[in-house]
C-alpha cells in the first residue's frame, strides 16, 4: 500500500497493522468462530414478536448477498434492509431481485427525499471531499430504526469491522462504526444548510443508547473468514449473481460496489486524495495472498487513476461544474474516504 493510505500503525519491527491483521485473520480458527455463530442464531431463532430472526441491511452487492445466503443456511428468517441510495444501478437492482428470489426473502426498502439527498452530495464534496455521507449515514442508521420497527433484536452486517472481537459491545463498536467510518468525524450538523434543516436530516442519524441496548449488531465476518474471492465464485455459482459486463464502464471492478452507478466517483475521488483506490487495495491483498507478484500488483493499480466517463454527468446532477468538482475533492485531501 502506498503510504498515504489512512489509519497506518505500525509495530516495533516496522511490520503495519494491515499485514498483522492479515496473519491474524490467517491463523484463526474459523471453526470455532462458525460454532458461536450457530450459537447466536439459535439464541434468536423465533425469538420475535413478527416472523422475522434477523435485520441484514442489503444492497445487492456481493457481500450483502452472501450474509443473506448464510443466514438462510442455518435456518434464519431474515429481513432484508435496503437504503436506496437513487444511485442504484440497473445490474444491482437485476442481482437484488434474483437473490431475494431464489433465497426467498423479504425485503423493506427506504428511500429519502432526493432533493435533501442531492443537497448533501453537494455539500459533501464540499466540507470534506466525499459525497457518500448521506448513503453512509442513512444505510447504517436506518437499518438500526427497521429493526426497531419490526422488532428485530439482531442485525447481521457483513465485513469483519470488528477486527476479530466477537464478544465486544455491540452498542460502542456500532457507534465507533458509525461516527469513524460513516461520519468520518463530520458532524450532521455541518449539513445543516438554508434549505435542509436538522429534522430533514432526522433518519441520517442513529437511534437513542436505549433504543441501541435492545439489539445485538453483529458483523459477520468476525465469525466466517470473509475471503472475497471464494464468496464472489460461490454466489454466481450456486446463486447466480452476475457480475458487471466488461463492456460495462461505470464500474472500476467488475464485482465490487457494482450495486451503485456512481462507486467509480467515490474511487476516483479517493485516488484525487490519496493516490490509490480499489485496484491498488485489492492488488494488496492478492499479494499478500501469494496470488499475484508485486510487478502484475503496480500494473494493476494504475487502473485507479482512469478518469470515470459519468463524471460529467454525475457533476451536472449535484450543480457542479467539473472544474470545481476537482478543487472540492483536492481542498479536502485529509479527510477520510
Amino acid at each position: 500500500m502506498p503510504n498515504t493510505v489512512g489509519n497506518i500503525s505500525f509495530d516495533e519491527k516496522g511490520v503495519c497493522n494491515q499485514c498483522l491483521a492479515f496473519d491474524r485473520t490467517e491463523k484463526t480458527d474459523f471453526k470455532e468462530r462458525e460454532d458461536k455463530l450457530i450459537e447466536l442464531f439459535n439464541r434468536y431463532k423465533g425469538k420475535g414478536s413478527q416472523k422475522y430472526d434477523i435485520l441484514v441491511p442489503y444492497s445487492g452487492g456481493k457481500d450483502s448477498s452472501y450474509v443473506l445466503y448464510f443466514c438462510k443456511k442455518y435456518g434464519m428468517t431474515p429481513l432484508a434492509f435496503n437504503f436506496n441510495n437513487l444511485f442504484q444501478s440497473d445490474i444491482g437492482k437485476r442481482n437484488m431481485e434474483h437473490i431475494l428470489s431464489v433465497l426467498g426473502c423479504d425485503m423493506v426498502q427506504y428511500t429519502p427525499n432526493w432533493n435533501i439527498a442531492k443537497r448533501m452530495c453537494r455539500k459533501g464534496i464540499e466540507i470534506s471531499g466525499d459525497f457518500c455521507w448521506f448513503c453512509n449515514c442513512g444505510g447504517y442508521a436506518n437499518s438500526i430504526r427497521m429493526a426497531l420497527q419490526f422488532d428485530i433484536s439482531l442485525v447481521m452486517f457483513g465485513e469483519d469491522i470488528a477486527n476479530g472481537q466477537i464478544d465486544f459491545d455491540s452498542v460502542e463498536m456500532f457507534k465507533k462504526v458509525y461516527y469513524d467510518n460513516c461520519q468520518h468525524s463530520v458532524k450532521i450538523e455541518r449539513y445543516v444548510q438554508p434549505d435542509v434543516t436538522l429534522e430533514d436530516m432526522r433518519f441520517y442519524e442513529i437511534p437513542s443508547d436505549d433504543e441501541l441496548s435492545k439489539l445485538t449488531i453483529a458483523y459477520m465476518g468476525s465469525y466466517i473468514k470473509w475471503d472475497k474471492e471464494y464468496i464472489l465464485d460461490f454466489i454466481q455459482n450456486n446463486l447466480g449473481w452476475k457480475p458487471a459486463s466488461e463492456k460495462d464502464k461505470n464500474f472500476n471492478s467488475k464485482t465490487e460496489h457494482i450495486d451503485c452507478k456512481y462507486a467509480n466517483i467515490k474511487e476516483y475521488m479517493k485516488y484525487l486524495k490519496r493516490g490509490y483506490a480499489t485496484n491498488t487495495e485489492h492488488a494488496c491483498i492478492a499479494i499478500r495472498k501469494g496470488n499475484i507478484d508485486r510487478n502484475k500488483g503496480l500494473l494493476l493499480s494504475k487502473k485507479d487513476s482512469i478518469v470515470p466517463h459519468n463524471l460529467k454527468d454525475f457533476c451536472d446532477m449535484v450543480g457542479l461544474s467539473v472544474e470545481e468538482f476537482h478543487k472540492d475533492t483536492l481542498n479536502n485531501k485529509v479527510s477520510c474516504i
